[in-house]
């Protein structure tokens, strides 16, 4: 797969994935992951940035140090192979979405900046 996926052809794609890997050193809010959690895929990710927090309580992650470059072909090659890798990394811990992830904490902090606006303060 080559350029930017999106709509349709993004959905098709996560559809025929066996996992999403997503070996970062440096992460902000990996959006793909959310994408990816949200599709029921398996992820093998390099714990950075939020990734944890994104994949907090998702059964099928896999977290990696970012320095684990032979875990992460260990975690590859068993994809390969048909298998989860279970070995490889840690599962992350189960367990609910952080507070800052989470949909309700989102509309409650936009109100806030939106009632700052209003009164002059933002």
């Amino acid at each position: 797969i080559g350029g930017w996926l999106g709509g349709e052809r993004k959905l098709a794609e996560l559809g025929r994935a066996d996992a999403v890997v997503a070996p970062s050193r440096r992460e902000g809010l990996p959006v793909a992951l959310l994408e990816a959690r949200a599709a029921s895929v398996p992820v093998i990710a390099t714990d950075v940035g939020a990734v944890a927090g994104v994949l907090a309580g998702y059964p099928d992650a896999l977290l990696l140090d970012a320095d684990d470059d032979r875990g992460l072909r260990e975690a590859i090659s068993s994809l390969l192979d048909g298998e989860w890798p279970a070995s490889a990394g840690s599962r992350v811990e189960p367990g609910e979405l952080p507070i800052e992830l989470r949909s309700e904490h989102a509309v409650e902090r936009l109100v806030e900046i939106y009632r700052a606006a209003v009164a002059g303060g933002g």
